[in-house]
């Protein structure tokens, strides 16, 4: 009798283990998926964040190259293609606005991107110098504003670190 008390509990010991090893490979496994799903989506986000920054910089820059083309007269070659340029980067520009609102459901740093976008193209519709200078200065603040804030969302206080567990 003692040695089938033995054998159910040496059984029953090697169950438990078992049970118990599989409970805390199934919770690391767990964890492991959701630091790699952070970091893909960490990733993403910086790669969105990157590509708006470079396209909202250009398209600043188009702006300006429009509105002093405008300035020398709406006739020329030069205007028509600095207009289509600064048309085809407005776009790029509303795409990579559109990837961050996928991305991110962070209303201020959404505002910020759409900011950077309204004062460049505040830059193309400036009737004076005054107002054109004015709206850079608009775009140049909204577009730091941007970094700082997607600059602090990528960080590892935010949620990205390797401690975070999905669900705390």
């Amino acid at each position: 009798m003692n040695a089938f008390f033995a054998s159910a509990l040496a059984v029953a010991g090697t169950l438990l283990g078992s049970a118990l090893t599989h409970l805390f490979q199934v919770r690391q496994s767990r964890r492991a998926e959701t630091r790699e799903m952070f970091q893909r989506l960490r990733q993403e986000r910086l790669s969105a964040y990157t590509e708006f920054v470079a396209a909202a910089t250009d398209y600043h820059r188009s702006s300006l190259t429009h509105w002093y083309r405008k300035q020398e007269g709406q006739e020329g070659q030069d205007f028509l293609d600095a207009r289509a340029e600064a048309d085809r980067l407005q776009a790029v520009v509303d795409r990579a606005i559109t990837q961050i609102r996928l991305l991110s459901n962070d209303n201020f740093l959404i505002a910020a991107a759409q900011q950077v976008r309204s004062s460049a193209e505040g830059i193309r519709k400036a009737e004076s110098r005054g107002e054109r200078d004015a709206q850079g200065e608009h775009c140049q603040a909204a577009l730091d504003q941007f970094i700082g804030h997607a600059s602090d969302q990528l960080t590892p206080q935010s949620g990205f670190g390797p401690n975070w567990q999905l669900g705390a």
